[in-house]
């Protein structure tokens, strides 16, 4: 299969699904971190680490199934990721007023990658049932 077989995916598709990958392979990195050396609260209450990597393992599927549906072009994906993403941003605009320098790089991350999934081609490509006045996606 040549590259000219291949489709092109959106920037928008390609940026968000590398983002949910990295995330979803930190979080399980994060996961098998703090199991194998608890912190002070896990060993004050008991089975609280076993919630917590459980907790962790289940997002990091998720994440990746998000990752392959939005690599899909599901139109339920870009919905859930525009949802995440924008509670996300909200959550990280919160945190610039109490000033963490690392909410920063995030809220600036968030703005693109949401900016990226509302590119023309990115809803194009998803084809979510949305009609705005002004907008035409043929062409």
């Amino acid at each position: 299969m040549g590259e000219e077989d291949m489709e092109r995916k959106p920037l928008g598709i390609v940026a968000n699904t590398l983002f949910l990958i990295v995330s979803a392979v930190l979080l399980i990195i994060g996961v098998v971190t703090n199991t194998s050396n608890p912190d002070w609260m896990s060993s004050m209450i008991p089975g609280l680490e076993i919630f917590a990597g459980g907790l962790g393992v289940l997002l990091s599927v998720i994440l990746f199934l998000l990752a392959y549906y939005i690599w899909q072009g599901n139109e339920v994906a870009w919905w859930a990721l525009i949802i995440v993403m924008g509670l996300g941003t909200a959550i990280n605009a919160y945190a610039l007023l109490t000033n963490t320098l690392t909410s920063v790089f995030t809220f600036i991350a968030q703005i693109i990658l949401v900016a990226l999934l509302l590119h023309k081609d990115t809803i194009a490509y998803c084809k979510p049932d949305i009609s705005w006045r002004g907008w035409s996606l043929e062409g």
